[in-house]
């Protein structure tokens, strides 16, 4: 089992993709792609729901990556394969698919801007806690802690 290194810095810009680097579900590390990226999908749609019951984990995403955003009931949060962009950065994403311009116009700045995150990326990973639940045959991913990781 990989250890997890915690660590408190409050200081961290998340104006860059934040990779998801492992996940630990019900005590056993996962280091598969597919486990990670489902569990990532489930962790961003989580954020976004904004439920009441999940304030302390926003609270946590907000201290691992500085984004004061996080703080609102609606939460701007993307996921690009393993990798997290919330805050100002979400909004933009958002904003170029949204427009009204041509596909090919769309593809060109969606992928400037994610050429300048990734060239930007935070030197911390998240690593995700959570808990494997089966739904009518469904497995589905209750993420309830994450901890920000230099592995």
């Amino acid at each position: 089992m990989i250890s997890i290194s915690a660590s408190n810095k409050n200081y961290l810009s998340f104006r860059a993709l934040t990779p998801v680097s492992y996940v630990v579900i019900d005590g056993q590390c996962e280091t598969d792609s597919k486990i990670i990226d489902d569990v990532t999908k489930q962790f961003v749609k989580q954020i976004k729901e904004g439920r009441e019951q999940d304030s302390e984990l926003r609270r946590s995403l907000r201290k691992a990556t500085g984004d004061s955003s996080l703080a609102q009931a609606y939460q701007s949060i993307k996921r690009i394969g393993k990798n997290i962009i919330t805050g100002q950065d979400a909004i933009n994403l958002e904003r170029i698919w949204t427009k009204s311009a041509a596909l090919e116009q769309k593809k060109k700045e969606a992928s400037a801007l994610v050429k300048k995150l990734i060239s930007g990326k935070a030197p911390y990973k998240l690593a995700l806690i959570a808990e494997k639940i089966d739904i009518k045959g469904k497995i589905k991913y209750i993420v309830k802690n994450l901890y920000t990781t230099i592995y």
